[in-house]
Order: C-alpha cells, then sequence, then structure tokens
C-alpha cells in the first residue's frame, strides 16, 4: 500500500472526531460537562468512587467540593492495586499496559492505559493531523516518520504480568490506525530490544528515510533527537548517502530531503533553545510546536498555523489553578496573559490529577484558550527557603536569549569553600565576549523578583549567582552525561533548565 494512499485512509477515519472537536471549539464547557458526567457514571463503583461517592455528584462545584486534588503519590497505592491485577479500582476499564515516565528508579511513574484512555489520546490526534493535512496539503503525499527512538530502559511486566512500557508510539492508536500506521511510518529497529549502539540506530534510521525519497513529515519528541540525527548523518555522510544523489554534504535538510514539508516537535520551555540552530540545518522546512503532551494526558494540541496550541477540550477533563489567587478555573474561564497549572481528569481513572505543568494563555481559538507551556512547577531548588524553580529560571534564559546569541544554558546550586551556597549560570556560547556582569545583573534581578530568594539573600543565606561560560562541545558533553545517566531516550530529550543538588552527579560537574 502506498503511504499517499495510507494517509488518506487514515485520515479519514480521523473526520468525525476533528468535526466533533471543531464544534465544541465554541462551546468548551459543554463538552467538559459531558465528559465529567462520563467519569462519575461509569466509575461509580470503582473503589475509588465509592470512597467519593460518584453516583451522588451532580454537578462540576460538587465534585469539586467532594474531591481533593490529588499528585501520584496520593494515589500510588491504587495504582500498585491494578498493578497486582485487581479490577475496578480507578477505572471499570481494564487495563491493557502501563507507560513508564521519564527517569530511572524511584522518580518514575507507571501510569495505567486502558481503551478509554487510549481514545482519548486519539481524540486528540484527529484534529491535530486533520489541521496539518488541511493547512500543509503536501505533507501526507508520502511517507512519515513517528518518533521511534532506541529505548533506554527494557520492557517489563508487573507481578501479575500487565506489560510497562510499548514499543511505539503506533499503540497508542486504535487496531485500524495501528494497521495503516505501519504502511505509513518507517521502521528501522524492533523497538523490544534495547538499542546497544545509538549510532548505528541512527544511522540505520537515515538510510531508511533516504531510500524512501519521499518522506514529507517527522513527527518526534525533542528537536535535540533532530540534531543528534544531522550530527550523524555529516559525520558519516559517505556511508549513508549514495553518490549517485549527488547532494552536497553540507545541504540543508531541504534539499536532502526534497519532498520533507514539515516537522512537528517541542519549541516551547527548555526546548526553544534548540529553534535557531535547527532552523538552520532545515533550510526551508516548516517546524510546527507541539502542544503539551505527557504520559499523565494531553493538555493542548497544535491546530491553527497562526495560533499557539489550543486546549484539547475533547480529551480529558481540565482544572486550572491560577498562580496569582489559587483559583480553580474551568477551560472557558481561563483569562488572557493568566498563568496556571493544569489539573487533569481522564479515562483511566485519575481523577483531579495535578500535573505540575505551568502554562500561560496567550488567546482563544473560538472560545477555547491557546496555551504556551512554561515548565515545571515541582522542579524547585530550595536549600535554605530560596525556592527557585523552572520557571523562574526558564525566564531568565529566554530574557537573556533575547539580548545575546547563547545555544543553551541552564542553573544548578553550587558551594564555595565556606561552604555557603549560590547558584551558577551555566551558558553555552560561541561568542567569547560575552559580558558577564551585565548578564549576572539581570539575572539576580530577575530572581529577586522571588521574595524567598531575596531574603535568602539579605540574610547572608546565600551567595550572589555567578555566571559560567562553557563552549558548545563541553555543553553537549554535559547534556550527554545527564541524559545518558538518567537514561532517558533520545527521543524524550528535554535540556534540563534547572539542576536540584540531586541530579549534579549526572551532569558530570
Amino acid at each position: 500500500m502506498k503511504g499517499s494512499i495510507a494517509n488518506l485512509i487514515w485520515l479519514q477515519s480521523l473526520s468525525n472526531d476533528y468535526k466533533y472537536f471543531k464544534k465544541y471549539l465554541k462551546d468548551p464547557s459543554k463538552i467538559q460537562n459531558r465528559i465529567l458526567k462520563k467519569y462519575l457514571q461509569e466509575n461509580k463503583n470503582t473503589v475509588y468512587g465509592k470512597k467519593y461517592s460518584f453516583a451522588s455528584i451532580n454537578s462540576i462545584s460538587e465534585f469539586q467540593r467532594r474531591l481533593p486534588i490529588v499528585s501520584y503519590e496520593d494515589i500510588k497505592g491504587y495504582i500498585k492495586k491494578i498493578a497486582q491485577g485487581q479490577k475496578d479500582i480507578l477505572s471499570t476499564y481494564q487495563t491493557l499496559f502501563f507507560e513508564e515516565t521519564s527517569g530511572s528508579g524511584t522518580e518514575s511513574k507507571i501510569i495505567p492505559y486502558n481503551k478509554l484512555f487510549k481514545k482519548e489520546f486519539n481524540s486528540a490526534i484527529a484534529p491535530w493531523v486533520w489541521e496539518i493535512h488541511n493547512q500543509y496539503p503536501k505533507v501526507f503525499m508520502g511517507k512519515s516518520y513517528w518518533s521511534i527512538s532506541p529505548p533506554l530502559k527494557s520492557n517489563w511486566r508487573t507481578e501479575c504480568g500487565i506489560k510497562v512500557g510499548i514499543d511505539d508510539d503506533s499503540e497508542y492508536l486504535n487496531f485500524f490506525g495501528r494497521f495503516l500506521f505501519s504502511q505509513i511510518i518507517l521502521k528501522t529497529i524492533n523497538n523490544d530490544k534495547i538499542c546497544s549502539d545509538a549510532e548505528d540506530f541512527y544511522i540505520n534510521t537515515l538510510r531508511s528515510m533516504i531510500t524512501a525519497k519521499n518522506l514529507s513529515f517527522i513527527s518526534v519528541w525533542s528537536p535535540s533527537f533532530i540534531l543528534q540525527m544531522n550530527q550523524i548523518l555529516r559525520k558519516n555522510w559517505n556511508s549513508i548517502v549514495d553518490k549517485s544523489l549527488n547532494i552536497d554534504a553540507s545541504s540543508p535538510w531541504s534539499v536532502i530531503f526534497p519532498s520533507l514539508k514539515l516537522i512537528s516537535c517541542w519549541m516551547h520551555a527548555s526546548s526553544s533553545q534548540y529553534k535557531e540552530e535547527l532552523e538552520y540545518i532545515l533550510g526551508d522546512i516548516l517546524i510546527q510546536p507541539k502542544g503539551l503532551l505527557s504520559t499523565e494526558g494531553i493538555v493542548s494540541i497544535p491546530f491553527k498555523k497562526d495560533k499557539d496550541p489550543v486546549i484539547s477540550i475533547c480529551s480529558h477533563f481540565y482544572e486550572f489553578e491560577c498562580q496569582k489567587t489559587g483559583d480553580i478555573l474551568l477551560s472557558h474561564q481561563l483569562v488572557k496573559g493568566g498563568k496556571y497549572e493544569a489539573i487533569l481528569s481522564t479515562g483511566n481513572g485519575f481523577m483531579r490529577y495535578r500535573t505540575n505543568d505551568i502554562i500561560i494563555v496567550t488567546g482563544y481559538i473560538e472560545s477555547t484558550p491557546t496555551i504556551i507551556f512554561l515548565g515545571r512547577k515541582n522542579r524547585t531548588s530550595d536549600i535554605v527557603g530560596e525556592k527557585v524553580n523552572e520557571i523562574i529560571c526558564n525566564e531568565i534564559i529566554n530574557s537573556i536569549r533575547l539580548k545575546l546569541k547563547i545555544s543553551g544554558a541552564f542553573f544548578y546550586p553550587s558551594k564555595n569553600r565556606k561552604k555557603k551556597y549560590y547558584y551558577t549560570l551555566v551558558i553555552s556560547t560561541k561568542d567569547n565576549c560575552l559580558e558577564k556582569d551585565k548578564i549576572q545583573k539581570l539575572a539576580e534581578n530577575i530572581l529577586k523578583k522571588n521574595p524567598y530568594y531575596s531574603q535568602a539573600i539579605s540574610l547572608n543565606q546565600l551567595d550572589k549567582l555567578i555566571v559560567q561560560i562553557v563552549d558548545d562541545d563541553n555543553y553537549k558533553r554535559m547534556m550527554r552525561n545527564y541524559f545518558s545517566k538518567k537514561k532517558i531516550k533520545s527521543g524524550d530529550q528535554k535540556p534540563p533548565i534547572l539542576l536540584l543538588i540531586e541530579d549534579i552527579k549526572y551532569m558530570g560537574l
């Protein structure tokens, strides 16, 4: 089956979900009410549903009064029971598999996936893919490559035999979608085995992409995945690219892959630092920033090319905690410019789940807010009460990037000879003339907007921040150390903005 035909059949199978999503952009509260009622009705006889009397909840306000906002730790005991094979714990649907979040050891979380939860992911994929087709008609004329990167952790099974970890992204789709997906994507390795040589993986992937000749769309998570592919392509050019193609080794991707029209990847928060380098290597190929999606659920999807990602209102039930007032608001109540933490209720039975993801509202499509991901609220360094978090570190790095040309940057806590802590801002750049004093002053002024940090400085509990300039090679080495030791696979790599004390060993500092 030719890729273009398979793409058209797949697109047609998504049309109803697309129309459904587009309809409710005008009235998000209506579909949100319907989703919540479905959860309460279907899960009223679960262990969790009985505990909070789902059967007698008749309104959103009553739902919010009865049920607490929870973290993963709060529901870990319920997930353990699901992993043991117990039924009707959080959801009446059978658990098909677990997905493991990024991290290693105790940092990882396992998230149960069932039929409804998978369907909710499809409810987000459909409008996203349909709008790509509408706005960029040639994108689906050929083959696609969808984020299949070598796993650095083995898949395993719970004590009752439920699989933890998926082989590739197609497992998120229904049977029909998986079949067509196999006709559309380029595959290079069997992902149920750990890839022992990452470079071989990239070489094989690149060969498949070039051999296909009609590669028209790439969807990955991290832009670093593309940059790594590019580096290996240039390094191994003669063994990857056939001489008969007559392509110069310095050519941009728009020449190497002439049918490639669009690349979808993260472009917000820490991934924004890759934008300039990515645009340089791609040439005329367009980049579409992905929405906010995690193992625990989907918050937003790209929809209109002149707009930021929009809340995926047909996927889950959404609440948002205002970072200024602490008020809990619904999707249709969000205000442009407001910063909020996303709270999800989803088809796998997670109810009022705190994501720690902070977003800012940038506008609206119809009556549904568009948002940008700012960073993780729970990523906070608090050695002496200073409460430095990822959000403010990202603000500083973006402010520096507006004034200076830098390749990357991150913060980490350091200790001087007098055993007093301070923060180091590491900046990667090719410019040896950066004025550290100006950068230090800019960073300190923004940090001091945080009253806890300001107090820690004034009470002499912290020393002032220092700026460290490193070359790009050193920066990349530190990132490789971090991702390798944390066992984060290529496709999932987001450069850290703020290292905690326990993370410093991973960076090789």
